[in-house]
């Protein structure tokens, strides 16, 4: 039997430039707007927002497809995230959006085949 692909998962870490990551829970709301949405992706519930600022902000929103979450370090200029998907989706469309929100020096970036489900 052929391996049956069931998701995508996105994984990457931005980095900014020495004057940090200009970020509060309002911008992680709009990010966790934005993104799904220019994917095509179903969001399923209210984003859910847990600020420790100024040190993080991790953000995360339940997706049909799956979920969207980030972590952000404003003051390092450090962010981390994964979209995992069960259906596919375009990262470049991804990356872009995150980039109007973020100014990244660099992103760091890895898309993995979940899962594909193997049979006799």
């Amino acid at each position: 039997m052929v391996g049956v692909q069931l998701g995508w998962h996105w994984i990457f870490d931005g980095w900014a430039d020495d004057r940090g990551l200009a970020c509060d829970a309002e911008l992680l709301v709009r990010v966790l707007d934005a993104v799904p949405a220019r994917l095509g992706l179903t969001r399923v519930s209210p984003q859910q927002i847990f600020a420790q600022e100024p040190a993080s902000i991790a953000a995360i929103v339940l997706l049909a497809e799956s979920h969207f979450s980030v972590h952000v370090f404003p003051a390092r200029g450090l962010l981390h995230g994964d979209l995992f998907s069960c259906k596919a989706f375009e990262v470049a469309i991804a990356r872009r959006c995150l980039e109007e929100f973020f100014q990244f020096r660099h992103l760091s970036e890895q898309v993995l085949d979940r899962g594909a489900e193997r049979g006799a």
